[in-house]
């Protein structure tokens, strides 16, 4: 066979092999092209799938976890805020009252309050606006300050969190008015050593004596269900559930 002829079929053949790797590697790029696509259509079609955390009003449970710090009030005479003691979509209410303690330090509400009839009440705070109703209430004859403790409504069940950052100093089992079992925690605040928030009205206690907790984060307990017709249940709808705070002096 000539040379020329041979040539010829050697080159063809290179051309063909040449074209055979050109079409498996384009196979190749196609496959792993379309692949890519389908992933990205399962992750998109699953991704709407998904249900959101679903943001609610009081009065309906919330699937949100990290709760959000919400200011309600300040010890007078100090510069320390209190905050809400639960994620704020469990609480429907913040109604200040007289305390039974003649010692307790009053608490300068956030929204200016005042006192009122509870079908007369006037409202400063709005759910709908992220806030829950927040009012004053009648006298009850103790003879001392309107504000001087509160009650906070909360559905039933729901996480009681610390109000402030400090240290746990007490864990109290007592007797509300004499034949309700119930237990308090007291709290003493960072750099405020001269009083002590007390948190009522609560069960399952999850903190010891000794342990610090960080304000609207640190679970306490979850609130007690008492089964009595509180001062409160005449200003709020729906949730019967509630804690008292108050500061006392040291």
């Amino acid at each position: 066979m000539r040379p020329r002829v041979v040539f010829k079929r050697r080159r063809h053949v290179e051309r063909r092999i040449k074209r055979r790797r050109l079409y498996a590697l384009l196979t190749i790029i196609s496959i792993v092209l379309v692949s890519s696509s389908i992933s990205g259509i399962n992750w998109f079609i699953s991704s709407l799938s998904e249900e959101e955390p679903a943001v609610v009003m009081a009065g309906v449970k919330s699937q949100i976890k990290t709760p959000i710090k919400v200011p309600f009030g300040k010890v007078n005479g100090s510069d320390l805020i209190l905050y809400v003691p639960s994620a704020i979509q469990n609480v429907s209410g913040i109604g200040y009252h007289q305390s039974f303690n003649k010692k307790s330090i009053p608490i300068k509400p956030s929204i200016n309050q005042v006192e009122g009839e509870p079908s007369k009440i006037e409202v400063r705070g709005n759910t709908r606006l992220g806030r829950p109703l927040e009012f004053t209430m009648t006298k009850r004859g103790r003879g001392t300050p309107l504000t001087s403790s509160v009650d906070i409504t909360m559905l039933e069940g729901s996480d009681v969190l610390s109000p402030t950052d400090g240290v746990v100093v007490d864990v109290i089992p007592y007797k509300l008015y004499g034949n309700i079992d119930d237990f308090r925690i007291e709290i003493m605040a960072d750099d405020h050593g001269w009083f002590k928030i007390v948190v009522a009205h609560v069960r399952d206690i999850v903190v010891v004596k000794g342990e610090r907790v960080t304000a609207g984060v640190t679970k306490l307990a979850k609130v007690r269900s008492l089964n009595i017709n509180s001062q409160i249940n005449e200003y709020v709808d729906g949730s019967k559930d509630h804690v008292h705070l108050q500061v006392n002096p040291l």
